[in-house]
């Protein structure tokens, strides 16, 4: 930080962790942190900062991610001809990742799918982690095993979760 005279380290930029290059505090794009709480040390984490962002979790259902902000998923409304946000996960392919939502929370996410099983935020997981998240005015519809964070959750370890809104399968 010394050798860069005229940044300001306390609004403006970033230089976690003692790095030596500076970043911007508010740039949303890809980034990568370590968390800590992992078990595994130096296990890399991507960092979910938008809706476009939570919904490109579905390219890689063994991935290890962080909600680097909260969300509001007002738009998924709209997306996909009404049917609004796509699962993370389904009952061909289950989200195996881990998730960490920080204490960030999404909001309003809406799904509507009254034909489809597994249907949620992550519509089914095996052997995932999924803690410290909230889901606020959350609206989802689905057929069977329905639920706001997980629709349908083997083998898999949630913690410090909420969910508020409605449910209906």
């Amino acid at each position: 930080k010394n050798s860069f005279t005229g940044f300001d380290f306390d609004i403006i930029w970033g230089n976690g962790d003692n790095q030596t290059t500076p970043y911007l505090k508010n740039h949303i794009g890809s980034n990568n942190v370590i968390n800590k709480n992992d078990t595994v040390a130096g296990a890399s984490y991507a960092v979910i900062q938008t809706l476009n962002q939570l919904q490109g979790m579905s390219g890689n259902l063994s991935g290890k991610y962080v909600l680097g902000a909260d969300i509001d998923a007002t738009a998924t409304s709209g997306w996909n001809n009404g049917q609004g946000f796509n699962p993370i996960g389904n009952s061909l392919n289950g989200f195996t990742g881990k998730f960490d939502g920080l204490n960030h929370t999404i909001s309003k996410l809406n799904i509507n799918r009254p034909n489809q099983n597994d249907v949620g935020l992550f519509g089914l997981t095996n052997n995932a982690t999924i803690q410290n998240i909230g889901l606020i005015q959350a609206n989802i519809k689905g057929f069977w095993r329905v639920g706001a964070l997980i629709g349908e959750a083997n083998s898999t370890n949630t913690s410090n979760a909420f969910s508020t809104g409605q449910v209906n399968g």
